[in-house]
């Protein structure tokens, strides 16, 4: 089964502990569904899920990205 979904808490809900709730309802879900792993992408411009996230996860890979325009000295 594959499942995707976005989640996002607003600025004025940060440091109310939703994002730790919904990450146990989720992974009480897994475990009752036996479901082995999930995966999470981020943007690590996004330094509230940087930091949320690095706490129960482990990073694995790297992804890099460039916007593309004229100047290649940049």
């Amino acid at each position: 089964m594959k499942l995707s979904i976005g989640v996002y808490i607003q600025p004025e809900y940060k440091g109310m502990e939703l994002g730790k709730e919904f990450l146990r309802n989720v992974f009480d879900y897994c475990n009752n569904n036996n479901i082995k792993g999930i995966h999470v992408d981020f943007e690590t411009a996004n330094l509230f899920a940087d930091k949320f996230l690095r706490k129960y996860f482990n990073p694995l890979l790297l992804s890099v990205r460039r916007t593309i325009n004229k100047n290649i000295s940049d």
